[in-house]
């Protein structure tokens, strides 16, 4: 599973953290309000490092696509050599939304000249 359904788990541990805020013991709540604190600043560097490989790998599956879709390859050869990085799981879905997206002349889809 990608890293990035981490996020998932966030509204979780916000709301632990201030159900312990309103009704955890008085002595022990600065404590467990500093772990969390804690915990979170020592996350952030792995997350940045993260978003920052997801950005990379977004950046270079984009620039290819462009640069197929500005040569002018057909709708099934995008579909062939982009499924992985565009719709992973159902090929056909992703070439007929791609015509779609061509007919409504929408975004870069809609300005294309596919053979």
């Amino acid at each position: 599973m990608p890293g990035r359904y981490a996020l998932l788990s966030v509204p979780a541990l916000c709301a632990a953290y201030f159900a312990w805020l309103l009704y955890g013991p008085e002595g022990q709540r600065d404590r467990i309000a500093n772990a969390f604190a804690i915990a979170a600043l020592l996350a952030l560097p792995f997350n940045v490092q993260e978003g920052f490989a997801f950005r990379d790998w977004y950046v270079s599956g984009m620039s290819a696509f462009e640069q197929d879709l500005s040569d002018g390859v057909s709708w099934q050869e995008l579909g062939d050599r982009h499924q992985k990085f565009l719709m992973h799981w159902d090929h056909d879905v992703l070439i007929e939304r791609m015509r779609l997206l061509h007919e409504a002349k929408t975004g870069p889809l809609g300005r294309a000249t596919p053979r």
